[in-house]
């Protein structure tokens, strides 16, 4: 394979510097531009299974950030959710309101929105906890307070296990709705996973968690997903680009508490062009970065032995494919097709979520889509 597409390929090491005794070793962390030259997205998987309070003080990013809590048991993150969270999360310190989140929940948060602390109130059963940000690496703005009194604005880079922090004191923050709900500023970016059952057969098995972008938050700049994949070989999407942003592409073990327990072999193609795909075979667990306009697929999952998780995270809120085929006469046409365009055959008021149930191959579980 060439250097050029070679170098967007990452392996996953375990770390072992968790922030604190709640946290399951080993964790996995994908770390953005030091890892992927070029890179705009930093993410981590990790388990916590303890109370604890992660990040202390209220700090902003200039880039966009999403912290997701879900269940610790792929692909069913519903059903082995039971806890408790409290986020807080305001424009400014001393406005800032507390989330309470007691279902699986994705929080947008945009860019210069001050947030933290994390509280876990209540992990009766293991939370997976990743917090996916659009920037080649994680820095914070913490509002701090100087020995002689004086507030100023200080930036510092975070690291996975949490340092980074400087030895000022932060500044006083308040919390504006300890008796009641959320305003609609702050409800705008809290959705609650909606859980979608699926029937795309025993090899991508039911139900997964897919956050569909602008589909389920009109604000939201990603697009993602959780998938299972359970047996092989099996096929997956056609050759196509992306025209509105890049995509990251992770197979990890389907453990989240171990995603280095990894068996498969998955055969991924990247390229120029359709004409000119060029193989790489992945048999640990990776990261892909795929940069707009740059051909991939098809993926196969040759050999499964053990079920591994295959997410896509598209940088941007509306997902979308070209793909080109020929026609009659030996032409080539270019087709575009993405949420702003996908609609249930069943309902047509609603967006398609790929659900897999008007496929003739759902039952025999042949192929999987996205």
């Amino acid at each position: 394979m060439r250097e050029e597409f070679e170098r967007l390929f990452h392996e996953l090491k375990p770390r072992m510097d968790a922030p604190g005794e709640f946290m399951r070793l080993p964790y996995a962390w994908f770390d953005g531009e030091r890892a992927v030259q070029g890179s705009r997205l930093s993410v981590g998987f990790q388990v916590i299974d303890k109370p604890a309070v992660m990040r202390t003080e209220p700090h902003f990013h200039a880039d966009e950030q999403y912290l997701i809590f879900m269940g610790a048991v792929w692909p069913d993150i519903f059903d082995s959710w039971d806890g408790e969270v409290w986020v807080y999360m305001g424009k400014s310190p001393d406005k800032m309101e507390r989330i309470v989140i007691t279902k699986p929940t994705i929080i947008h948060v945009p860019r210069g929105y001050f947030h933290c602390p994390i509280e876990v109130r209540r992990a009766d059963k293991p939370i997976l906890f990743t917090a996916p940000t659009q920037a080649g690496s994680v820095a914070a703005i913490t509002e701090v307070r100087f020995p002689g009194g004086e507030k100023s604005d200080i930036y510092h880079e975070i690291t996975p296990t949490g340092g980074g922090y400087p030895p000022y004191e932060s500044v006083e923050w308040t919390v504006i709705n300890e008796n009641g709900g959320l305003s609609d500023e702050i409800r705008q970016y809290v959705l609650v996973i909606p859980r979608e059952d699926t029937a795309h057969g025993p090899m991508v098995p039911s139900p997964q968690a897919y956050f569909r972008g602008k589909t389920y938050l009109d604000n939201a700049t990603i697009h993602m997903g959780w998938q299972v994949i359970a047996g092989g070989p099996m096929p997956m999407e056609n050759a196509h680009f992306h025209q509105a942003g890049e995509e990251y592409i992770f197979f990890t073990g389907a453990n989240p508490a171990d995603i280095f327990d990894f068996d498969a072999e998955i055969s991924f193609k990247i390229g120029d062009s359709p004409d000119e795909l060029e193989e790489k075979i992945i048999t640990r667990p990776t990261v892909v970065r795929v940069p707009a306009f740059m051909w991939h697929c098809p993926i196969n999952f040759t050999r499964v032995t053990k079920p591994l998780m295959f997410q896509a995270a598209f940088m941007d809120g509306v997902w979308g494919t070209i793909e080109r085929r020929s026609v009659d006469g030996g032409g080539l046409i270019y087709s575009y097709m993405g949420d702003n365009v996908r609609f249930c055959v069943y309902d047509t008021r609603k967006t398609c979520n790929m659900c897999g149930k008007c496929s003739k191959n759902a039952s025999a579980g042949r192929t999987a889509a996205r």
